[in-house]
């Protein structure tokens, strides 16, 4: 497989952070795509990249806070997880 044998680059840089690594990684999550002939990101893709993290992030922070609240709530006996594939909701007992 193409994928195994090409090392596309995810996770921590082999030299570890850097200003430049950082804002390449950022400009991944905003659609560059960094092959040798591309040179540095614009800062349209960094900004795309940048508005996606904090997406991300936030999403993070909300999912946090929701297991938190619904762990703390003893007479909260059913959780409500929504079916993205079909747009329902279903209920499941804990």
């Amino acid at each position: 497989c193409i994928m195994r044998r090409r090392n596309w680059g995810f996770g921590k840089p082999k030299a570890g952070w850097t200003q430049g690594t950082f804002w390449v990684a950022v400009a991944r999550l905003g659609g560059f795509i960094g092959r040798k002939s591309d040179g540095m990101p614009g800062w349209q893709t960094i900004w795309r990249g940048w508005q996606r993290l904090m997406w991300m992030s936030e999403g993070l922070e909300n999912f946090k806070q929701l297991q938190k609240n619904v762990g703390n709530d003893k007479a909260f006996k059913r959780r409500a997880i929504f079916d993205c594939s079909f747009g329902t909701e279903r209920l499941h007992k804990n």
